[in-house]
């Protein structure tokens, strides 16, 4: 579990725009809260768009989230969260978002 500690999020503008666009504040919201309760020893959390130029599809919420390598070479962390948003919400929800995890 991830610490009563309160984490940098960082969210760029053309992020904010799109959640705005697409009427997601109330998922991003609850997805941001997640990830501060579920995701051991989050740093910092960094929300930007990224634009797959390869793809012909909408860009996508890419949810950044700064921690340590964990001690297990297994880190069940993207797993849970996938299972955690699946189970959460629609499908027409999960399509705007993907998880990152960066190990510092």
């Amino acid at each position: 579990m991830a610490t009563g500690a309160v984490i940098r999020i960082t969210v760029s503008s053309d992020a904010a725009v799109r959640i705005a666009q697409l009427g997601l504040e109330p998922s991003y919201e609850a997805m941001l809260d997640h990830a501060q309760e579920a995701v051991p020893e989050l740093r910092s959390l960094e929300v930007t768009l990224e634009h797959d130029l390869e793809e012909p599809r909408e860009p996508t919420l890419v949810l950044n989230m700064y921690r340590p390598h964990p001690a297990a070479a297994d880190d069940p962390t993207p797993r849970q969260w996938r299972s955690w948003i699946a189970q959460t919400f629609p499908a027409a929800v999960c399509q705007h978002f993907a998880l990152v995890t960066i190990y510092e």
